[in-house]
């Protein structure tokens, strides 16, 4: 069973309806690290309360009263495996930064799947996916792709 790491906008797809990831689930280990729990957490709270993240930091009662939106990714989570990001993650993802212009957040998601010996990353974003076959002996595809090619 190969082990792929989910990036948050499967995640959110999923929780907002637009793809489901049952089959992954099933056929697959799938592992989220800080990166993807934060980006989707913080994003369900932007999408509940509309609010730009200035006015979330200086209004904490949006984000209480938006918290009980949470509750289905944290009980996703659960489900998920964890995978710890390294101080060394962190080194290998500032040279992806340097080489491929990723963003931080992108950069240290795909240099963890590295260093764990993750089998694929599992994204929609288009910006990470033009990497496939750049990294050498790793591979970046979109879920719907993946579970065609099992």
């Amino acid at each position: 069973m190969d082990r792929v790491m989910l990036d948050s906008n499967v995640i959110l797809k999923h929780l907002f309806g637009e793809w489901n990831i049952s089959e992954l689930l099933a056929l697959t280990e799938p592992y989220y690290n800080d990166i993807v729990y934060s980006e989707v957490l913080y994003l369900i709270i932007r999408n509940e309360t509309g609010e730009r993240p200035f006015t979330l930091k200086k209004k904490p009662e949006l984000v209480v009263k938006s918290s009980p939106a949470l509750k289905p990714a944290l009980r996703l989570f659960e489900v998920l495996n964890y995978s710890l990001i390294s101080e060394h993650t962190l080194w290998e993802a500032e040279g992806l930064i340097e080489s491929y212009g990723l963003l931080p957040g992108d950069a240290i998601i795909l240099a963890n799947c590295v260093e764990m010996g993750l089998d694929a990353l599992l994204t929609w974003d288009s910006n990470i996916l033009r990497l496939n076959g750049e990294i050498p002996k790793y591979r970046i595809t979109t879920p719907a792709e993946y579970l065609q090619s099992l």
